[in-house]
């Protein structure tokens, strides 16, 4: 397979030549075609370049939900030959003004609201940006006076041409921050060539063309939705249908209306999908295509979303390290459960977690990867950056932190992450395992399980449960160690339940575990 090596904003460029006159992006009443995306991008670079004179790889920061200023701005930032900084606008003050210290933008496109939070704390590197929804002759908030900042509207009426500075190859393109399950979040540096890679693996084994129409209902300041729901599908030149914030009704309203043919979610869209009765009115007929990551998805799900779709769900794995998918499910045959097979590119093996050696097939070790997509780094941090790889065989591969293992088939399946690993009596409890029971019950909506300090044992196992609407707590706890014991060892059973009403999971649907501490 051949990798694209010129800049990302070239994907779009390049889709506008050979379908101008396409539908690109869909929102409510409006749809642009690809030539009005594109021009829409250069003229915001042009912005940039001339009235904010942003530097050649100068990072930017982009604070948008699932909008068309999102996409717009990302393709627009590159073009200037500025680095994305995506965030999530839900973030606290604090984590922004972490990023901020971290990645140290000089500018940023965001809501009036975000960017008084900018300005909340030391903000010596930042000097302005754009404003979306504020009109040109409208006065900006108060708080922003002195600092540079301009109306998106505006930027997108410039008629100047872009200085060709635009980033290459070899030029950082993204700087992604990691959700902070495990601490801080960290930014993942990561290369035009290298996202180029991704984009070209993944569509590869997606099989998109310019001929679908995707659904966005994924955030795209996270890196599977960035991928799979923006960058791939431009790169094929298909139809993008933005869902807004995300309601299971509206979606498949959208499926019906902009005839749909694959939408990339997570398991809890799927679980609301199908259990929301309204769906059954509309026509999903178009569909052709499902699939995902984030968190595991039940075989129970599996058969419910077949049952209401006619169609199997592709499960795929990815991380913030290596810009989205490495894995992917064969459409045609999916294993449920499984993770799937490496994409093209990507050499992936388990090994031990004591030896570092390669495990037989079956037995759970610690997946590592080598591939040209992976990342070049923590941003601004080289030790922690090296401390994630080991070297074999004169490879240096990337340790992902995730135990699985892979069958005979040569299928990966993910069955829990390293550091959360419960040592009880000296057994390794993998609470992924537990959770996995638990959920098998009929009372269970949702399950964690996390490790306490136990004097006798080291640790021992304790699990947080939401129970579906109207099962009692009074016996839930006998019935729930009793379902654990049938199957489960005996030092696996949860010796402490705790009942909750919701548990805390990130916008991609994994649990945030450590939040459960």
């Amino acid at each position: 397979m051949s990798f694209a090596v010129h800049p990302l904003d070239a994907n779009l460029s390049a889709s506008a030549e050979r379908y101008p006159t396409k539908p690109a992006v869909c929102i409510e009443d409006r749809v642009l075609t690809y030539k009005e995306l594109d021009q829409l991008a250069t003229a915001v670079a042009a912005f940039l370049q001339s009235k904010l004179s942003i530097a050649r790889g100068e990072a930017v920061l982009l604070i948008l939900e699932n909008d068309l200023e999102f996409i717009v701005s990302y393709y627009a930032v590159l073009r200037a030959g500025g680095v994305v900084v995506p965030i999530n606008p839900r973030k606290a003050a604090r984590e922004v003004q972490q990023i901020l210290a971290d990645a140290k933008p000089g500018l940023a496109v965001t809501y009036g609201e975000q960017a008084s939070v900018l300005l909340a704390g030391p903000v010596e590197c930042l000097r302005g940006g754009l404003i979306v929804g504020a009109p040109e002759k409208k006065r900006l908030d108060v708080g922003l006076a002195g600092q540079r900042w301009k109306s998106f509207e505006q930027a997108t009426e410039c008629g100047e041409m872009v200085a060709k500075r635009g980033g290459q190859g070899d030029d950082l393109a993204l700087i992604v921050y990691t959700s902070g399950t495990t601490g801080d979040p960290k930014g993942c540096a990561h290369l035009h060539v290298g996202v180029q890679r991704a984009i070209a693996s993944t569509r590869k084994a997606s099989a998109i063309t310019s001929d679908d129409v995707a659904l966005v209902s994924l955030p795209l300041y996270h890196v599977t939705g960035m991928q799979s729901s923006m960058n791939v599908p431009i790169a094929a030149g298909a139809a993008l249908v933005l869902a807004g914030h995300w309601n299971a009704e509206i979606a498949a309203k959208l499926i019906e209306r902009h005839k749909v043919t694959c939408w990339r979610n997570v398991a809890t869209m799927m679980k609301d999908f199908v259990e929301a009765t309204s769906i059954a009115r509309y026509d999903l007929s178009s569909l052709k295509f499902l699939g995902g990551g984030g968190a595991p998805m039940s075989v129970s799900l599996h058969e419910r979303v077949h049952a209401v779709t006619g169609l199997h769900y592709v499960e795929g794995f990815g991380m913030t390290e290596t810009m989205a998918a490495t894995h992917m499910n064969p459409r045609a045959a999916p294993k449920p459960g499984s993770i799937g097979l490496p994409l093209e590119g990507v050499e992936a093996s388990i090994v031990s977690l004591d030896t570092g050696e390669p495990c037989e097939t079956g037995v759970d070790g610690e997946l590592v990867i080598v591939s040209p997509q992976l990342f070049s780094g923590y941003f601004g941090r080289p030790a922690e950056t090296e401390a994630t790889y080991m070297h074999r065989n004169g490879k240096k591969l990337f340790m992902t932190g995730d135990i699985g293992h892979v069958d005979a088939d040569g299928f990966f399946y993910i069955t829990d992450r390293r550091k959360r690993m419960i040592n009880v009596s000296g057994f390794k409890v993998w609470p992924a395992e537990i959770e996995k029971v638990l959920m098998s019950h009929a009372d269970v909506a949702d399950a964690g399980v996390i490790g306490i300090e136990d004097e006798r044992r080291g640790q021992s196992v304790k699990a947080l449960v939401v129970l579906k609407p109207g099962r009692p707590e009074e016996d839930a706890s006998a019935k729930l160690t009793a379902w654990c014991q049938e199957n489960l060892s005996s030092y696996k059973v949860p010796r402490i339940f705790e009942y909750r009403k919701s548990l805390p999971r990130t916008s991609t649907g994994k649990l945030e575990w450590k939040a459960l501490r």
